[in-house]
């Protein structure tokens, strides 16, 4: 069920439309599981994917958008190169 809310969810918020609008893809999908997974219960929350709490260290403001959290990733990224 989790699952299904999650994907159900990125289809609502129209993230498999914005894709092509970010260079890096990787970065946009686990931006756009750090959206999703904000709506959704832990025990809903599919293995695999990304939420805030795995990324202390960013300190992310909740309920941003996938641009924001886009943007954050990149620039931690970046950091890192």
């Amino acid at each position: 069920i989790g699952a299904l809310k999650h994907e159900v969810l990125h289809l609502v918020l129209g993230h498999p439309l914005r894709e092509k609008d970010f260079s890096q893809i990787r970065l946009f999908h686990l931006a756009a599981d750090l959206v999703v997974n904000q709506y959704l219960s832990a025990e809903h929350i599919p293995i695999h994917t990304l939420s805030l709490h795995e990324l202390p260290e960013l300190n992310l403001p909740p309920f941003r958008s996938i641009d924001f959290y886009y943007q954050e990733l990149e620039t931690a990224w970046n950091k890192t190169l």
